[in-house]
């Protein structure tokens, strides 16, 4: 792939001239769909080959703690419209946008950009023949081509009953609608699409069609939400010069990983695939191929300093359709848990930024981010009206000059699937998860991401982060907001119940020390500064102890 040397030896170059190009840029927006934070080798993966994104990643910017507005789909994708986290947008479950919502294509066209979108929509409804509910024209493309639910982007053959081998007479799902659509004179209409055609491989073609296309004087923005890999899990044959699926298979023709056949009997994922592990791993590797396909066709078209590329997830690691679990690749990057959960595994996913003529590449950033912030940061480049009520922050000054925005924490909620919690809270290194349950006493988990990204030691229990649990339980009853439209009805959580701490990190620190004592003994009525409670002559722990004891006893 060209786009390996193309991008090595750009390396040297991005540093400077970062910044050159005053001019709006075009922007390309690719969201995969469930992809791990681990699924790439530029965050670990040793199983499966991904050289296009980690050459990307290597030449441009690789951020490590990039979240994801929901661990799954259609809130993951409100989110990162809207410009909102969970405690604000529209869809926190599943739904149809109403065409009066705020969303960034909208406020890019109306400030002179061409827009297009190719893959999975997932927002919106239809009868089969007619858009019901969440047009994308209303949402303010020009041009689309597409699944209009995500229940429809579960199949990458649309009712092929011969290619590949295996595949049913009918769709696995029973209510699958067997078109794509696409938006034609302003209207968006269904398209027929041959059987035999990998749905993927259609928005990648139509993706470089539009690139090439492009107009040197109107700036565009294309979003591409691939719906690869997600489940069902299937994958063309490679064709000539391809070796996207051979390169996880034997001399056999067998899979070079240890399988176990996916024979369903109907029902969900009813498509039969005998190596779904090789499977998946093809799939990860086709997306990087076509991904390195975006970029060639932008250096061709002689866009490469007026384009700014961004790459990232909707949510965690799958484990449908087959694939059994994905700790067997790592897909989670070592991270804990998977989609559905507020676990860093579920909304932690990859995060790179390439654009050469507006920001140095060859680096890698630790500050949090997320899918959210991506709307202010896009309408910042494009000179565009900034999100109505959103929340996210405006990432500029991080991508060109690793300058941190001012952020006070952030929030997810989520009430759909196999989920162990409803909300979370990030603020600092500190991450609180609720436990399910919706009462005022549910169970609130404290890890310090700083030390334990994997979440492994809950610290909720220990009196020394008492005060650093209540702030982020104050913040989860205080900054969520109850939609005053939502697709699925009122959701709303009952708030916690915060319990006075009379021991602890007073300021929030993290830990017990000499600052906290010093609070401590001005409290219990000690003169600030003093308070060599023993007598020996030292200010020291033990003079802490005996306050913390006689406040313990007071309160």
């Amino acid at each position: 792939m060209r786009i390996l040397t193309t991008l090595i030896m750009l390396g040297a170059l991005l540093t400077g001239c970062a910044g050159q190009t005053p001019i709006r840029p075009n922007v390309i927006l690719i969201f995969a769909d469930d992809l791990g934070y681990g699924d790439l080798g530029a965050y670990g993966q040793e199983l499966i080959a991904t050289p296009e994104l980690d050459a990307l990643a290597s030449s441009g910017i690789r951020m490590t703690q990039f979240y994801t507005a929901a661990p799954h789909c259609p809130p993951a994708r409100s989110g990162l419209l809207q410009g909102r986290d969970t405690g604000h947008s529209y869809v926190r479950r599943a739904g149809e946008f109403p065409p009066d919502l705020d969303l960034l294509p909208e406020r890019l066209k109306d400030a002179g950009y061409a827009t297009a979108m190719f893959g999975k929509w997932g927002m919106g409804a239809h009868d089969g023949m007619t858009v019901t509910a969440g047009d994308p024209v209303d949402a303010g493309f020009d041009q689309f081509v597409g699944s209009m639910t995500h229940r429809d982007a579960h199949a990458y053959f649309l009712d092929s009953p011969s290619e590949p081998p295996g595949t049913p007479e009918q769709p696995f799902y029973d209510d699958l609608h067997q078109t794509l659509w696409t938006i034609s004179n302003g209207t968006t209409v269904p398209l027929a699409l041959s059987p035999d055609r990998y749905t993927h491989d259609e928005y990648v073609d139509r993706s470089l069609d539009y690139i090439a296309s492009a107009s040197p004087t109107t700036p565009f923005f294309m979003y591409l939400p691939f719906t690869i890999p997600h489940a069902e899990l299937v994958v063309p044959e490679d064709q000539p010069g391809e070796n996207l699926l051979g390169q996880y298979l034997d001399e056999t023709g067998q899979s070079i990983f240890p399988e176990i056949p996916w024979l369903p009997d109907g029902g969900r994922y009813a498509r039969h695939n005998l190596m779904p592990r090789a499977t998946y791993a093809a799939m990860v590797s086709r997306l990087s191929r076509d991904v390195g396909r975006i970029v060639d066709a932008v250096i061709d078209a002689g866009l490469m300093d007026q384009t700014i590329i961004i790459f990232t997830s909707d949510n965690g690691p799958h484990d449908a359709g087959g694939i059994v679990s994905p700790v067997f690749f790592n897909s989670s990057g070592g991270l804990r848990d998977m989609k559905w959960q507020l676990t860093e595994g579920g909304v932690r996913v990859p995060g790179i930024f390439w654009g050469p003529g507006y920001f140095a590449g060859n680096r890698t950033i630790h500050t949090p981010a997320a899918t959210w912030d991506l709307a202010a940061t896009i309408s910042d480049y494009a000179s565009a009206a900034a999100p109505v009520d959103g929340n996210g922050l405006s990432l500029r000054s991080l991508l060109e000059s690793d300058t941190a925005p001012d952020r006070e924490f952030m929030y997810w909620e989520t009430f759909n699937g196999p989920r162990r919690y409803s909300q979370a809270v990030r603020k600092g290194d500190f991450k609180a998860l609720r436990r399910r349950g919706n009462t005022p006493v549910d169970v609130v988990e404290l890890y310090h991401l700083g030390r334990d990204p994997t979440e492994s030691t809950d610290l909720s229990g220990e009196s020394a982060y008492c005060t650093v649990l209540n702030d982020l339980k104050l913040l989860m009853n205080s900054v969520r907001e109850t939609p005053e439209l939502n697709p699925n009805g009122q959701y709303d959580l009952v708030p916690l119940t915060v319990e006075p701490c009379c021991v602890g990190d007073v300021d929030l620190s993290g830990e017990v020390d000499f600052g906290d004592l010093n609070v401590l003994l001005k409290f219990w009525g000690q003169p600030h500064g003093t308070g060599d409670i023993d007598g020996n002559g030292t200010v020291d722990i033990g003079d802490l102890n005996e306050v913390l004891d006689a406040w313990t006893d007071a309160c």
